[in-house]
């Protein structure tokens, strides 16, 4: 699968509630990604996952919790860079690559929508405060609970995947 380079979740999402917006260290944002992840497995959400981890490297200290949340959602959608060999998994979980020079390769992502949850976590990284320690850096992001904010990201986020799906349908022998 081949998403476009320069497709962006952080670039397409609704920043118009300045509530929403943060600026946080990598440290916070993996607190909220977790608090999601468990409101994930406590509504046992049943509907697509998507989780953009930035590098595929980040997946061994969390592979276990994808696995129980894909016990109960349809799918889950890991997009990262392939910089390590993917495992082998039964569940529901499709590791999506993407390019090491894409915008998503700089964004950290959540998206859940289901009747009893509905959530976004869009950040991206700021390359001119990126640390070389991983507590230094800095994202610049956006977390929201309104359908609609979600559904439109999802729609444009599924709009690229099929885009690919179909890119790579016409390219086969």
């Amino acid at each position: 699968m081949y998403i476009d380079p320069l497709f962006s979740i952080y670039d397409i999402v609704d920043k118009s509630h300045p509530s929403n917006i943060f600026l946080t260290t990598s440290q916070h944002l993996l607190l909220f990604s977790q608090g999601i992840e468990q409101e994930i497995v406590n509504h046992r959400s049943c509907s697509p996952v998507y989780v953009g981890i930035q590098h595929f490297v980040n997946l061994a200290p969390i592979i276990d919790t994808y696995k129980r949340i894909a016990k109960f959602a349809e799918i889950v959608y890991l997009f990262g860079v392939v910089d390590v060999d993917l495992p082998v998994i039964d569940h529901p979980i499709h590791f999506v690559p993407i390019q090491p020079d894409s915008n998503l390769a700089k964004e950290w992502f959540m998206l859940v929508d289901h009747p009893n949850y509905t959530k976004l976590l869009s950040a991206r990284e700021r390359p001119a405060e990126t640390k070389e320690l991983d507590q230094q850096r800095i994202f610049e992001g956006v977390l929201s609970s309104e359908r609609k904010i979600v559904r439109d990201t999802i729609t444009a986020l599924s709009s690229q995947m099929g885009s690919a799906r179909r890119r790579a349908r016409f390219q086969s022998p």
